[in-house]
């Protein structure tokens, strides 16, 4: 699986991807789309659809049953949004989120002060579905 979490500013996650019993590194879980960071977890195919969609905002492709699920969270200028196997957003209120297998732990982290990257490795050390190396990427990053 994976752990993505970001405050207000930045957007941290891990790099191991998952199937089956193997596991692999990857960098590809936190893209930039225009001004925003788009961190993904769940499901690949669904995710390269819903990314498919997002960056054109063409006709909305339809998420249905347990090989569709997908977690997409979005930052931009004017705050965090959550998208779970839908191209409907929810806007997350609080100044922090984390998702993917290592998401509790990450929130935790950061509820005890810790940075977006330092709850990535705190959760890495949790979550057998989470491995390094830590990625961060800063909103204002051009």
């Amino acid at each position: 699986m994976t752990t993505i979490a970001c405050n207000r500013e930045v957007m941290a996650c891990d790099s191991r991807v998952s199937w089956d019993n193997e596991y692999a590194t990857c960098d590809d879980k936190v893209l930039r789309i225009g001004g925003e960071l788009v961190g993904t977890s769940g499901n690949t195919a669904s995710i390269f659809k819903f990314l498919a969609w997002y960056k054109t905002q063409g006709e909305r492709p339809e998420f249905s049953g347990e090989e569709d699920r997908f977690e997409a969270v979005v930052l931009n200028k004017t705050g965090i949004y959550l998208y779970i196997n839908t191209t409907y957003p929810m806007r997350i209120r609080e100044s922090t989120y984390a998702t993917g297998s290592g998401g509790m732990a990450a929130k935790a982290a950061m509820l005890c002060g810790k940075t977006p990257a330092e709850a990535v490795s705190i959760a890495i050390k949790c979550d057998k579905n989470s491995g390094p190396p830590v990625r961060c990427y800063s909103l204002t990053e051009v």
